[in-house]
């Protein structure tokens, strides 16, 4: 299993593969609530995020807010090398090393979820953006639901090349300055890598999942996610380079806001190049989120 494929199954997508997208043997048809654009086909989108045809929930909802930190082996030392130009050291912040942390230990680009709610929450928006300035990205993590474009475009007098790997497509999206956006519709719910063809140091983890409850901490290692059905649910941290991750039950509460504090204990022998090789799946004694809440799981492969 791939880095990336690997990070998904520590999502708790364990039928996650690097091309998977195979439909389930019996599902429902498409749900009225589901659409897809970009090219892609709108059956294909609803088996994977609403594959039993939930109507979407329209009843009142919560919110869960919270800071993700890290504790145990301390942070990498940046390492960026010489191939960021001088007019680029802005990207040393971003991209100089494997992941970063915020005064008093708060986690950056830490990807997270809640999960194992009752009920279908479709996304809000058929987009998400992406806008690249300074030779970067700006994160070093983005997460989109399945059926979603991703806009990219550039926020400065640069021009940025998305290029989303693994892709079947053997196109070059040039997102040029004072320029529209080029749009890329990933193909399957996995997990890519997304680099910049023009600074290929800028790269970030794109997690591309079979539903909408998802987002990534911010420079403070904050986080928010609303829309919620009221019930119980799990709200689940990762971070993508190491495949640390930490789940925490909840209570969501219509109308108000839970908050929680996530920590994950990060080790040192995790990083990729350590001894302990990343590929092999989450690490022991990690806590590993549910990916897909009921009625909304990811397609067999």
């Amino acid at each position: 299993m791939g880095l990336f494929a690997s990070l998904l199954a520590a999502l708790g997508c364990d039928d996650a593969k690097p091309a998977p997208g195979a439909a389930p043997s019996a599902a429902p048809q498409p749900s009225a609530s589901v659409t897809a654009k970009g090219g892609l086909d709108p059956a294909l989108v609803a088996k994977a995020v609403n594959p039993s045809g939930t109507p979407a929930y329209a009843g009142p909802t919560g919110t869960v807010v919270g800071r993700v930190r890290l504790t145990g082996d301390p942070p990498p030392p940046p390492s960026a090398g010489s191939d960021i130009e001088v007019d680029c050291d802005a990207a040393r912040a971003v991209h100089g090393a494997p992941f970063r942390v915020a005064e008093g230990g708060w986690l950056v680009d830490a990807l997270v979820a809640v999960t194992e709610y009752e009920g279908f929450v479709p996304p809000a928006s058929d987009t998400v953006e992406l806008v690249g300035k300074d030779c970067h990205w700006g994160r070093q993590t983005l997460s989109m639901t399945y059926g979603q474009r991703l806009e990219v475009k550039s926020g400065d007098h640069r021009t940025y090349i998305p290029e989303l790997i693994p892709s079947r497509l053997k196109v070059v999206f040039v997102a040029a300055p004072s320029r529209d956006s080029v749009r890329l519709t990933p193909e399957k719910p996995q997990s890519y890598l997304l680099r910049d063809g023009a600074h290929p140091y800028a790269e970030l983890a794109l997690f591309v999942l079979p539903y909408s409850t998802h987002t990534v901490t911010g420079a403070d290692g904050r986080f928010e996610i609303g829309r919620l059905p009221p019930g119980k649910a799990k709200v689940s941290a990762l971070l993508p380079p190491t495949m640390e991750a930490v789940s925490q039950e909840v209570t969501v509460v219509a109308g108000e806001t839970v908050t929680v504090e996530l920590v994950i204990e990060h080790r040192a022998a995790k990083l990729p190049g350590a001894a302990s090789a990343v590929d092999g799946g989450a690490p022991a004694g990690s806590a590993k989120p549910t990916a897909t809440p009921p009625g909304s799981s990811a397609p067999s492969p």
